[in-house]
Protein backbone atom coordinates (compact mmCIF):
# COMPACT_ATOMS: atom_id res chain seq x y z
CA UNK A 1 0.00 0.00 0.00
CA UNK A 2 1.25 3.26 -0.53
CA UNK A 3 3.29 3.06 -3.28
CA UNK A 4 1.77 4.38 -5.86
CA UNK A 5 0.63 8.26 -5.04
CA UNK A 6 -2.06 9.34 -7.20
CA UNK A 7 -2.55 12.96 -7.26
CA UNK A 8 -2.01 15.92 -10.33
CA UNK A 9 1.68 17.06 -8.91
CA UNK A 10 5.08 15.85 -10.46
CA UNK A 11 5.65 13.79 -7.82
CA UNK A 12 2.69 11.83 -8.34
CA UNK A 13 2.39 8.19 -10.74
CA UNK A 14 -1.02 7.98 -11.20
CA UNK A 15 -4.52 10.38 -11.81
CA UNK A 16 -7.11 10.11 -9.66
CA UNK A 17 -9.11 8.22 -12.53
CA UNK A 18 -5.89 5.31 -11.90
CA UNK A 19 -3.63 6.45 -15.35
CA UNK A 20 -0.17 6.46 -15.19
CA UNK A 21 1.05 9.21 -15.64
CA UNK A 22 3.09 9.49 -18.97
CA UNK A 23 2.34 6.26 -20.41
CA UNK A 24 -1.08 5.65 -22.33
CA UNK A 25 -3.34 3.01 -21.72
CA UNK A 26 -2.30 1.68 -18.47
CA UNK A 27 -3.92 2.16 -14.81
CA UNK A 28 -3.12 1.01 -11.41
CA UNK A 29 -5.83 -1.35 -9.46
CA UNK A 30 -4.56 -2.77 -6.99
CA UNK A 31 -3.90 -1.53 -3.03
CA UNK A 32 -1.00 0.32 -4.16
CA UNK A 33 -2.84 3.48 -4.94
CA UNK A 34 -3.87 3.53 -1.02
CA UNK A 35 -2.14 6.13 0.82
CA UNK A 36 -2.42 4.15 4.18
CA UNK A 37 -3.81 1.01 5.49
CA UNK A 38 -7.19 0.67 5.88
CA UNK A 39 -8.52 -0.50 9.02
CA UNK A 40 -11.32 -2.64 7.06
CA UNK A 41 -11.11 -5.39 5.11
CA UNK A 42 -8.25 -5.02 2.67
CA UNK A 43 -9.76 -7.06 0.02
CA UNK A 44 -13.04 -5.57 0.02
CA UNK A 45 -11.57 -2.12 -0.27
CA UNK A 46 -9.41 -3.53 -3.38
CA UNK A 47 -12.77 -4.78 -5.03
CA UNK A 48 -14.06 -1.23 -4.55
CA UNK A 49 -11.36 0.10 -6.53
CA UNK A 50 -11.64 -2.40 -9.33
CA UNK A 51 -15.38 -1.42 -9.40
CA UNK A 52 -14.47 1.74 -9.49
CA UNK A 53 -11.71 1.22 -11.99
CA UNK A 54 -14.81 -0.99 -14.18
CA UNK A 55 -16.64 2.17 -14.13
CA UNK A 56 -14.11 4.62 -15.03
CA UNK A 57 -13.49 2.11 -18.60
CA UNK A 58 -16.69 1.50 -19.44
CA UNK A 59 -16.97 5.41 -19.88
CA UNK A 60 -14.06 5.75 -22.19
Amino acid sequence: MGTCRLGSDPGAVADTELRVNGLDGLRVVDASVLATIVSANTNATVVAIAERAAELLSQA
